[in-house]
């Protein structure tokens, strides 16, 4: 229970109620902080490793912005952990991780929240294709592949076209 309110607050930077405080509080004394640490930290598995070895042989810059288009995946919660790994490097305000999983371009979108809203920017780039939105700091977008034809129908097509929409949005 500790943990989940740690987590689902992002440790207390997303908007809170008292009652998230008090409970966290409460719990505090009973925590194992050790293996608090270990399951924050615990993210990345042999299973991840080769994805993180595409994510760096296919990482691209738009001013302060990674975005990284990884093809098909095993589930989303890769492009998760990318996005937010990707969000440690000190020249990254935001990252947007792409992917394909189950005939669905699923997009995760990640912000320092300085001036950009993650939520607003999937809802932007992706909101009239399928679903969009999140919070200022974090938003996914999922869109049926058949949904990006005839502009995306290959890996390649697809990621062109997520840099495409982010520099059209970013105009705007």
């Amino acid at each position: 229970m500790f943990y989940g309110i740690k987590s689902d607050t992002n440790s207390f930077a997303r908007t809170t109620v008292a009652n998230d405080i008090n409970a966290f509080r409460y719990l505090y004394q009973y925590a194992n902080l050790n293996i608090i640490k270990k399951v924050e930290s615990s993210e990345i598995t042999k299973k991840t490793l080769p994805s993180f070895q595409l994510a760096l042989e296919r990482l691209t810059f738009v001013k302060r912005t990674v975005v990284i288009h990884l093809g098909e995946v095993q589930d989303a919660a890769t492009l998760v952990i990318i996005a937010d790994f990707f969000m440690k490097m000190a020249e990254a305000t935001c990252s947007i991780v792409s992917g394909i999983v189950d005939q669905k371009l699923i997009v995760i979108f990640r912000n320092a929240g300085f001036r950009r809203n993650a939520g607003k920017l999937a809802k932007k780039m992706f909101g009239h294709l399928g679903s969009a939105g999140g919070h200022k700091s974090m938003a996914r977008a999922e869109i049926p592949l058949e949904r990006l034809k005839p502009d995306a129908n290959t890996a390649s097509d697809i990621e062109q076209y997520v840099l495409n929409r982010l520099k059209r949005v970013g105009r705007n």
